[in-house]
């Protein structure tokens, strides 16, 4: 490796999150399937070679919560991720094939410095395409990710899956990865998160809990399980779940998912707030938090707790219809009924569909259940302003 590289792979290590974004085809053109592979694997092997890369998953996410759509990226479309994230290096990048040699380029950025490093390239057939991702990775890292031998059928058919119109389709697809490569962790995490995506939440179970676990993305199976858990209904399994990851690593988003469990466990004593309340000490500006806290309050029974924190979620999402149907909820349990039905005439206007909503409803399920641990998107907004610490409670 040359002297730049190791340059460029102890900054990528020290940088905390990488995010990728899918390389773009020729004459920048739609990513197409050979995009999208590159999208889900090349995040799982930066981080089987120990980096922090974002899960494609979780950076769609990020772009939807963004309001951004397109198949390509822009720059300022990836600074706004990486803001969102905290992440340090953008790596963007291409695709192109010609005489039957695959060229994949990928161009990585530094944010703080706003700054593009020298591009890596890595070329051969293009049955050699895992590799080629594989090659590009222990570049980026320094080290080799020892990623698993994986057949060509399977990595293409993860890539058609991935790149499918419409979600059914995109199921189907990633699902004949699977059935091409038993065990494949990439097709099995896209797979289980597409079905989670969709409201199939046993199905994405049956998934997680079939072959395909691999020790580096554990902790992150383990998490979407109990996300899916909580969709189902059942709360203590779902606490007993958080709880264990809470004991090896307390992160906000464990925090805010067993809260959710606890809310709603009817033999539980409470402390979702507080759970809450500690995930805010850990993650202060991440967007979905407040409302989180807020909501919490409210169902506990708090609603002058819950009126402030849902006030601050309204403020920086004034767009939000259910943080304002919250927040009218918790609005008639204090002397605030005008505003009350300012909040909800908002909501139904934003949300036609919550007309019939009007009256608070605690056991109403309005609490927002994250489906990963760095799925907690900050608020570059929040994080800006200087009135913050004044408005904390």
């Amino acid at each position: 490796m040359s002297a730049a590289g190791l340059l460029l792979a102890a900054a990528l290590a020290a940088s905390g999150r990488v995010v990728v974004f899918p390389p773009a085809g020729p004459d920048r053109g739609a990513p197409g399937w050979i995009g999208a592979a590159v999208e889900e694997t090349l995040p799982r092997a930066l981080q089987r070679a120990g980096i922090k890369a974002l899960p494609a998953s979780d950076r769609r996410r990020a772009l939807e919560a963004l309001g951004i759509t397109g198949p390509l990226a822009t720059r300022a479309t990836g600074v706004r991720v990486a803001d969102a994230f905290e992440a340090r290096y953008i790596l963007f990048g291409s695709w192109d094939l010609g005489a039957g040699e695959l060229a994949l380029t990928l161009e990585p950025f530094d944010v703080a410095a706003a700054e593009r490093q020298a591009p890596l390239v890595a070329k051969g057939p293009l049955e050699d395409l895992g590799r080629l991702v594989a090659e590009l990775a222990r570049e980026l890292a320094g080290r080799d990710p020892a990623s698993p031998s994986v057949p060509f059928a399977a990595l293409r058919a993860l890539g058609e899956g991935l790149a499918g119109r419409d979600p059914q389709s995109r199921i189907e697809g990633v699902g004949r990865a699977l059935a091409l490569h038993a065990g494949y962790p990439e097709a099995t995490l896209a797979l289980a998160r597409l079905l989670y995506d969709n409201g199939r939440f046993a199905e994405a179970r049956e998934v997680l809990a079939g072959p395909g676990q691999e020790a580096t993305f554990e902790r992150e199976r383990i998490f979407l399980d109990g996300a899916c858990l909580l969709y189902l209904g059942r709360h203590p399994e779902a606490d007993v779940v958080y709880a264990r990851l809470a004991a090896s690593d307390p992160t906000a988003s464990v925090l805010a998912n067993r809260a959710i469990a606890r809310l709603r466990r009817p033999d539980a004593a409470g402390g979702s707030s507080t759970l809450l309340r500690q995930a805010l000490e850990k993650a202060p500006f991440a967007s979905e938090l407040p409302f989180g806290l807020g909501f919490a309050h409210f169902v506990e029974g708090d609603a002058e707790a819950a009126v402030f924190w849902l006030r601050d979620a309204v403020r920086y999402a004034p767009s939000d219809a259910r943080a304002r149907l919250a927040l009218s909820w918790a609005l008639r349990g204090t002397a605030q009924a005008d505003e009350a039905d300012e909040q909800w005439r908002a909501a139904k206007a934003l949300d036609p569909t919550l007309e019939s909503e009007r009256l608070a409803d605690p056991k109403r399920r309005l609490e927002r259940i994250l489906p990963s641990e760095t799925a907690l998107l900050l608020d570059p907004e929040r994080r800006s302003d200087p009135r913050r610490v004044l408005r904390e409670r």
